[in-house]
């Protein structure tokens, strides 16, 4: 990930005849891509008394709240993918490690090097190889209700068919 060291100015007016002005200096990161998880547990939700309606305001939350962050060091964040994988009643185990079966990757399906990472500025710069997670998703299928997936209009995907080949117990919504 690439830091920008960013200095400038600015004015704090108390009244319409200050000149109060500072210095200021910041870290920004041009581009990123960031992995989030969260989990519902059944078991516990028996205890919390959370509902179907609590998970549903959380899906909402995680996707809508990232694209509505509003901040000078938050403009532009977008949600890009989201994948929520619903096991069967009884499966008690679970596919860890998500990000780690994720990879950006060019065009061309090879591996982006260091300098070409730090040089993203756009999904238009990468595709997201989601193979190694639709492979562990399609070893447990049959343990799995459903798998749904939220994405980004603008993401580039390789993988994408695989997980679509699982047929009904995948959605992909492109949002």
């Amino acid at each position: 990930m690439k830091v920008d060291f960013v200095q400038g100015t600015a004015a704090f007016a108390r009244d319409e005849n200050s000149e109060n002005r500072t210095l200021r200096s910041e870290y920004k990161v041009p581009f990123a891509i960031m992995a989030v998880y969260a989990m519902a547990n059944q078991n516990a939700s028996k205890v919390t008394g959370a509902t179907e309606d609590d998970l549903d305001k959380m899906k909402n939350a995680l996707w809508n709240g990232t694209n509505n962050l509003i901040t000078r060091s938050k403009m532009e964040h977008r949600s890009r993918m989201m994948i929520e994988i619903e096991y069967k009643e009884g499966f008690e185990s679970r596919i860890g490690s998500l990000d780690e079966k994720i990879k950006l990757i060019k065009d061309d399906g090879t591996p982006l090097g260091e300098e070409e990472q730090l040089a993203i500025r756009t999904p238009k710069d990468f595709v997201l190889d989601i193979s190694e997670l639709a492979m562990d998703i399609n070893k447990i299928k049959n343990k799995i209700e459903h798998v749904r997936m939220n994405i980004n209009e603008e993401m580039k995907f390789k993988g994408l068919e695989n997980l679509e080949a699982l047929g009904e117990i995948v959605s992909i919504e492109k949002r």
